[in-house]
């Protein structure tokens, strides 16, 4: 996984105030990221939501649809919400 990539989506969908998102695997202890950084990790837990990540998507096309989601399920108020926190100035709207 993207280093930038994670970051941006699980502070996106974070500051929401509606979901909390941890780091899990099949194999708990410690990952990598791409990058090479370490990354704690949980047991993955078969009934959690996954955040929806699109390898092929470089960071800010995931983080515009991230907001795009974020907006689908939450509304657009909380979408503008997220936006004005991350200080995104270039958020592209939603079709």
């Amino acid at each position: 996984m993207d280093d930038i990539t994670l970051a941006l989506v699980a502070d996106a969908w974070s500051r929401t105030g509606r979901v909390s998102v941890r780091a899990e695997s099949a194999s708990p202890g410690t990952a990598r990221l791409r990058s090479g950084m370490p990354i704690a990790v949980d047991a993955a837990r078969l009934d959690a939501p996954r955040l929806p990540l699109a390898p092929a998507l470089k960071p800010l096309q995931q983080l515009d649809r991230s907001l795009c989601e974020i907006e689908q399920r939450f509304g657009a108020a909380r979408r503008e919400w997220v936006v004005l926190e991350m200080e995104y100035s270039d958020a592209p709207g939603c079709i």
